[in-house]
C-alpha cells in the first residue's frame, strides 16, 4: 500500500471533508469528489499523546518553541498546528515578556483504508481524466484523494507576563527562570511562579490563553499547575473517547495508488503522469 500523506487542513476543512474527495496536498485546498471508497475501512485506537512544557523569555526561546510545536504537530496531528501556532502569536510575545506554554498533542483514532485496490473513479473523474488528460483531472481532483482521517485533538496553553520595558523582562528572567523551570519539572510551578512574581516590584500586566483542539479562549490564570492538570486531564478524557475526538488530519493517497486511473493513463500512453 502506498504510504498516505498528511495533508495541513484547517480544523474546518477537515470536518466537512468526505471519503474519497479530491485534496490539493501543495495548497491544501479541497478539491471535487472523484473517488469512490469503501465503507468497510481499518478504524483503530492509536491513544499517542506529545505533551511539553517551556519557557519562553527570548527571541531564540519563542523561534525553537514555534518550530518545536511546528514540527511535533506538523508530524502527528497536521490540523492542529495552525491553531497552536495562532495561539503563540496572539500570545503578545516579545523582547518585554516571559511566557510558559503547556500543550499536549493527542492522536486518538484512524479510519483507513484497508487497500486503494478496492477504490474507484467515479464515472465522472474517470471520463475527464480519459478524454482531457491528467493535468485537466489533476486541476479538477487535486493530487491526492482522501482514504482517511487521524482523529485526536490538542490542547495549548500560554501564561504571558508583559512587562513595561526589556530590562525589567530581562530583569526577572534572570532571577526567576530557574526556579519556575524546576517548578515545572516538579509539579510545583505555581508556588515558584507566585514567588517570584510577589518578589518582582516592578508592574507588569498578565495575559493567559488556552487553545482547545482549535478553540481558543482568554482566562485571568496565574497558575501553571492548574493548566498542566487541565492538559493531561484534556488528554486522558480524549484518549478514553470512544469517537477518538474530532477529524484533525485528512490522509492522502496518490490517484495512481487506484488501478483504474493507471489503467487510463495506460490507455492513453501516460503512464506515470499521476
Amino acid at each position: 500500500m502506498p504510504n498516505a500523506l498528511a495533508v495541513p487542513y484547517s480544523f474546518t476543512a477537515v470536518a466537512t471533508s468526505e471519503f474519497g474527495q479530491g485534496i490539493d496536498v501543495i495548497s491544501g485546498n479541497q478539491c471535487a469528489y472523484g473517488a469512490v471508497v469503501p465503507s468497510t475501512r481499518n478504524q483503530n485506537r492509536l491513544n499517542t499523546a506529545v505533551t511539553h512544557t517551556r519557557i519562553i523569555a527570548s527571541e531564540d526561546d519563542y523561534s525553537s518553541s514555534y518550530q518545536a510545536v511546528m514540527s511535533v504537530e506538523g508530524s502527528t496531528l497536521t490540523a492542529s498546528f495552525s491553531a497552536s501556532a495562532s495561539l503563540l502569536e496572539q500570545s503578545q510575545m516579545s523582547a518585554k515578556s516571559f511566557s510558559l506554554v503547556i500543550g499536549t498533542t493527542v492522536q486518538a483514532a484512524i479510519d483507513i483504508i484497508i487497500d486503494p485496490a478496492n477504490v474507484t473513479l467515479t464515472d465522472t473523474a474517470a471520463g475527464v481524466l480519459k478524454s482531457q488528460g491528467p493535468e485537466a483531472f489533476q486541476s479538477q481532483y487535486g493530487t491526492h484523494f482522501i482514504g482517511g482521517f487521524i482523529n485526536g485533538g490538542e490542547y495549548f496553553a500560554t501564561i504571558n507576563i508583559l512587562f513595561n520595558s526589556a530590562a525589567d523582562q530581562r530583569n526577572f528572567s534572570a532571577s526567576a527562570s530557574g526556579s519556575i523551570s524546576e517548578g515545572l519539572a516538579s509539579g510545583k510551578a505555581s508556588a515558584q511562579f507566585s514567588a517570584a512574581l510577589s518578589s518582582f516590584h516592578s508592574s507588569y500586566s498578565l495575559q493567559s490563553l488556552v487553545s482547545q483542539s482549535g478553540d481558543i479562549e482568554h482566562l485571568n490564570s496565574a497558575d501553571p499547575d492548574s493548566l498542566i492538570t487541565a492538559c493531561d486531564n484534556f488528554s486522558s478524557t480524549l484518549k478514553s473517547d470512544t469517537t477518538g475526538g474530532r477529524r484533525m488530519v485528512a490522509l492522502g493517497f496518490p490517484w495512481s495508488a487506484i488501478p483504474k486511473v493507471r489503467d487510463i493513463l495506460g490507455q492513453i500512453n501516460r503512464v506515470g503522469a499521476l
